[in-house]
């Protein structure tokens, strides 16, 4: 069903990257310790921790990696998009930014990072950043964090986890759905989700043209920060039959429940029956997470919304 290989871990924290770190990174500058700087770059690549950047930052970063060496610049600058989010900056960030005490970099750094609610900032400069308002941490905090939960015992339960439930689509089209499931009609009543809620039926044009018939459904579903930040994210389903017996085109959207932006760090996966193979979306401009995919009769999978160390889990059967 899906192809792509399933991390190792979904519990990440998300944080703003200093631009002036990025660089010095890039260019093996000796502001950074070689050890750090090259643990930094393995909790990136491995995901480890969820980098972002702004907007501003990345643009720099491109431009001064196209001087100097015009060649790689393409290859590096897709690099840094795999590994990293690219946060946009609207009229409120730029506000917040311009009420910062900081240059004008550093403080649209700040204003995204507070916007998105983010776990914190890294720089190799932390005294720049001095009441910035959000935690600062350096490369060398990072690395001992990571040491410091190495080496904590596993975490036992003394009660049995509930079993989970799974939801059967099948019944979806003979009009049967289990009452968290509910019409988008109540979605967009109860969120500000009424653009989403329309644009969640891309194979509406099917119906429209006498084709399939899609069924949609949709839950409030929380998830929390590692501070315990209380997060509620709309989470919609849809099904459609396609021409081939026994195979159905599935689409799965995230969104805020205010209809604003889902909060940076937040990830959308579907996981197979197996549990190691998996497709995955970020929050994109829209302000949305979708995954679209192809599913057999009799396939079981796993939606996943994953954020900070926490993460919501919905198991559905074909």
């Amino acid at each position: 069903m899906v192809s792509n290989r399933f991390p190792q871990s979904l519990c990440t924290r998300c944080y703003m990257l200093d631009a002036d770190l990025l660089v010095d990174l890039i260019l093996s500058r000796p502001s950074i310790s070689a050890d750090y700087a090259s643990f930094l770059w393995q909790c990136l690549q491995q995901r480890q921790i969820h980098g972002c950047i702004t907007e501003l930052g990345y643009q720099r970063l491109c431009i001064i990696m196209n001087q100097r060496d015009a060649r790689h610049a393409q290859t590096l600058a897709e690099m840094l998009m795999r590994m990293l989010t690219v946060c946009r900056s609207d009229a409120n960030i730029w506000l917040r930014a311009h009420s910062q005490p900081f240059e004008y970099d550093s403080a649209e750094e700040i204003a995204c990072a507070l916007h998105y609610r983010m776990d914190g900032l890294i720089t190799h400069r932390p005294e720049q950043f001095e009441g910035a308002g959000v935690p600062v941490l350096s490369p060398r905090d990072v690395l001992e964090y990571h040491l410091r939960r190495s080496l904590q015992p596993p975490a036992h339960h003394s009660f049995p986890l509930p079993a989970r439930s799974i939801t059967h689509l099948a019944t979806w089209h003979n009009g049967q759905f289990d009452a968290s499931w509910l019409p988008l009609a109540d979605i967009w009543d109860q969120g500000h989700l009424g653009t989403i809620c329309r644009d969640a039926s891309p194979y509406a044009a099917l119906s429209s043209a006498g084709g399939p018939r899609p069924v949609a459904r949709g839950k409030f579903v929380e998830v929390r920060h590692f501070d315990r930040r209380l997060e509620w994210v709309a989470l919609i389903v849809q099904i459609c039959p396609t021409q081939q017996p026994d195979v159905f085109d599935l689409s799965v959207i995230c969104a805020a429940r205010d209809g604003g932006d889902l909060p940076a760090g937040l990830q959308l996966w579907v996981v197979d029956q197996q549990g190691h193979e998996s497709m995955s979306a970020q929050p994109s401009r829209s302000g949305r997470a979708t995954l679209q995919f192809e599913g057999q009769t009799g396939e079981a999978f796993d939606v996943v919304i994953s954020l900070g160390g926490d993460r919501h889990v919905e198991t559905f059967l074909i």
